[in-house]
């Protein structure tokens, strides 16, 4: 192996204590922001939307555990052939998760569209089926029925 190709042990140790000093900022702003997503959830946030944030924010989690354990294999990498390897692997992974994810949020997506649209049509909303019955070719004004 070309010693010139080859990553010194002292910047992998440096590596991977950054690495590790990152995830854990991390890991606090998840916390704050599943603490934050709790307190939004009791407020007024009607009940079909309510799991959209729960979910993008399990994601990103997921996301950015590949992350950063993409980066502990990078920062252990002894040379630029490996960190080349894994790297190509890490992309691999990550469109294919990419792919996934999409599909998982286009079927929730639609889902909770369609209940908030049956759930606005059961609450007697304007978009909903009983707003046919009040058009203004079928209502009666007070001069209407004075005239009968």
């Amino acid at each position: 192996m070309d010693p010139k190709l080859q990553v010194p042990e002292a910047l992998r140790n440096l590596a991977e204590t950054n690495v590790d000093q990152a995830e854990k900022a991390f890991n606090g702003f998840l916390e704050a922001a599943r603490k934050s997503l709790d307190l939004m959830q009791s407020a007024n946030m009607p009940s079909p939307m309510r799991d959209i944030p729960k979910r993008s924010l399990d994601l990103t989690e997921k996301n950015m555990k590949a992350a950063f354990e993409h980066a502990r294999k990078l920062a252990l990498a002894k040379d630029l052939q490996e960190v080349l390897q894994l790297q190509t692997e890490f992309l691999k992974s990550q469109f294919a998760a990419a792919q996934e994810q999409m599909k998982q949020l286009g079927s929730n997506l639609s889902a909770t569209a369609g209940e908030m649209t049956s759930t606005g049509k059961a609450e007697g909303d304007p978009s909903g089926a009983e707003a046919s019955e009040a058009t203004p070719s079928t209502r009666k004004t007070k001069g209407d029925i004075s005239r009968t």
